[in-house]
């Protein structure tokens, strides 16, 4: 089958963004749709009274994440951006007062919590090599790769992950792992606390998600400069470099009419491409004929490009739109 050399990315939010610059890396022609007047999705700001907040996600952990991607096009990340290590990381309060600080430094942390709760130095220290145990089997194989990939099957990272699958507690919920390992109440809710980093329920969602703490407190907490909608800006400059910027001032419905047919066709293109052998042409096909309505809105979704977004070559962005539409 034919290569396709353009691809349509619904919504840009910080993953539709990261999408277009590593597809556009890799030589294709990338255009991302956004329902909104400003990019960075559920990542966006509120300014009001001289005063800026940040919406959506306060915490950033991994961000060589970031930084890559500026990499990626030769460029110093800090010339653009920059975070700093967040110490402590969080007051937790309570409401008998006790305030318990996190820090990225276990003992500290495990020293903090052994003196204001019943709960050991020990216990916690345990705790995070445990959860330091479940990123090791899992992060190779299922943050940095695809499996949607019969060869990505065939290696011991992955080989290793599938033969300690039960290691990675997945059958029990976070907070009925967490009850069984700690017996104090505010312990509890301090590890439940991270299924709050993706919308869970502690009540409901893994056990397996308690490596959200390794993140945290382990590989450590980084404040944005600026806030955390500066990646957003940041990440729009990179795509600006030394390329024609395309503004589209226009209203909503001019705008999706204008880029109707163009929409359409690399839908078809693009999408067929990455999806025939899924099943998923057909509701694709139908998404698009749905876009005949100027009405319908297309919010930020996940397509699966994470494992096109590994290759590049040279190409820098080639402009970026600032309202309906943002072609890179």
């Amino acid at each position: 089958m034919k290569k396709a050399s353009s691809v349509a990315i619904i919504g840009a939010g910080i993953a539709g963004i990261a999408a277009a610059l590593r597809l556009r890396k890799h030589g294709f022609e990338v255009t991302v749709f956004e329902a909104n007047a400003y990019a960075g999705g559920k990542m966006s700001e509120l300014n009001a009274n001289g005063f800026r907040f940040d919406k959506g996600p306060t915490v950033l952990t991994k961000p060589e994440y970031v930084e890559d991607l500026f990499k990626l096009f030769g460029k110093t990340p800090s010339d653009y951006w920059q975070s700093h290590p967040v110490e402590p990381i969080f007051k937790y309060f309570f409401e008998d007062g006790t305030v318990i600080n996190s820090s990225r430094n276990q003992e500290r942390f495990s020293e903090e919590i052994a003196s204001k709760t019943s709960t050991s130095a020990t216990s916690i220290l345990k705790f995070l090599k445990d959860v330091e145990k479940t990123h090791q089997l899992t992060d190779e194989v299922f943050l940095q790769r695809s499996l949607h990939k019969f060869k990505n099957y065939l290696d011991w990272p992955t080989a290793r992950g599938i033969l300690n699958f039960g290691k990675v507690d997945v059958f029990r919920s976070m907070n009925k792992a967490n009850e069984q390992r700690f017996s104090d109440q505010k312990v509890i809710d301090i590890f439940n606390r991270y299924a709050s980093y993706n919308g869970s329920n502690p009540y409901l969602a893994p056990a397996t998600l308690n490596v959200i703490a390794h993140y945290e407190i382990t590989l450590g907490t980084y404040f944005s400069e600026g806030g955390i909608y500066s990646i957003i800006d940041a990440l729009t400059d990179l795509a600006r470099v030394g390329t024609h910027q395309l503004l589209h001032s226009n209203s909503r419905n001019r705008a999706l009419e204008t880029e109707q047919r163009d929409y359409e066709r690399r839908m078809e293109r693009a999408f067929r491409y990455h999806c025939q052998q899924r099943g998923c042409v057909q509701h694709l096909q139908t998404a698009a004929a749905r876009f005949q309505s100027t009405q319908t809105l297309f919010r930020a979704t996940s397509f699966k490009f994470s494992n096109r977004f590994l290759l590049g070559d040279e190409s820098p962005i080639s402009r970026i739109g600032a309202a309906q539409h943002v072609p890179f």
